[in-house]
């Protein structure tokens, strides 16, 4: 069975093996679901991993991962918090109480991640079908609140320029912000500094281009990277995989994309 990449505007998920064991530093908040065995986990700082099925990874972490190279399903939650805060309502606290293991509808996840890993959506289904992930992961739980629209705008801005530099001093403006109280807002609700999202928007960006076929020199200059070797170097620093590993000639993959996640020219 090939892996799947479905690529959304607000949410990612991949399903297939993934490299064991795997060292991640999060750009984003990840959901992982084992679907056959439990996959074994520890944090940077940690002396003892936990074997279980599923598996909430804030944003900003560094762990480590063991899946045996068993299929996986690692979903990629939205930078805005809301869908972390609201899964860590159905899960238990792993060894710190920084991540958490065993949620609540583990059963469920396991099915319906299964039968994606099967079939995937259409891509006019990508975003319906991951935000039911969520609902999935975490029933009968409210949604929680909405993010500060200041921040909310800022994110729109540096994924309408891409390939642009904005400093942080034109952000702040346009928030109408200090550039220290914009920088604190920021890290607070997304979880990590507007570079790092930066970079981490660009990878999504640079996936997409290359999921639609595009070599990995021309999508990293389409995403505002320096060159393929600065988007390598960002692909192993991230996910700790090179970007051949999922695009390459030899590995099979099956790519959907969400129609509206948008490659146009950067607005001014």
């Amino acid at each position: 069975m090939s892996a799947q990449l479905i690529l959304g505007k607000e949410r990612t998920l991949y399903l297939g093996p993934l490299a064991s064991p795997l060292s991640l530093s999060l750009a984003a908040s990840r959901l992982l679901v084992a679907l056959e065995q439990p996959l074994w986990i520890r944090a940077g700082h940690e002396r003892q991993a936990i074997a279980c099925r599923t598996a909430l990874l804030p944003v900003g972490g560094r762990f480590q991962v063991d899946s045996g190279r068993q299929p996986v399903a690692d979903f990629h939650l939205n930078v805005t918090g809301t869908d972390l805060e609201r899964l860590s309502q159905a899960a238990r606290a792993g060894n710190s109480g920084h991540w958490f293991a065993h949620l609540s509808s583990e059963t469920a996840l396991v099915a319906e991640c299964r039968r994606l890993h099967a079939s995937a959506p259409p891509p006019d289904a990508v975003a319906a079908t991951l935000a039911n992930l969520v609902e999935i992961g975490a029933p009968h739980l409210p949604p929680v609140g909405t993010p500060d629209p200041r921040i909310l705008a800022t994110i729109e801005h540096i994924r309408l320029t891409v390939t642009g530099n904005p400093s942080l001093t034109e952000l702040a403006q346009r928030a109408g912000l200090s550039r220290s109280r914009l920088a604190n807002l920021f890290k607070s609700q997304v979880g990590v500094p507007i570079r790092r999202y930066r970079l981490w928007h660009r990878l999504f960006v640079a996936c997409t281009h290359m999921a639609r076929g595009t070599s990995v020199t021309e999508a990293a200059l389409n995403s505002g990277f320096s060159d393929a070797a600065h988007l390598s170097h960002t692909f192993r620093e991230i996910l700790d995989i090179a970007p051949s590993d999922l695009f390459g000639p030899s590995a099979q993959l099956n790519v959907v994309v969400e129609p509206m996640v948008s490659l146009a020219t950067d607005m001014a």
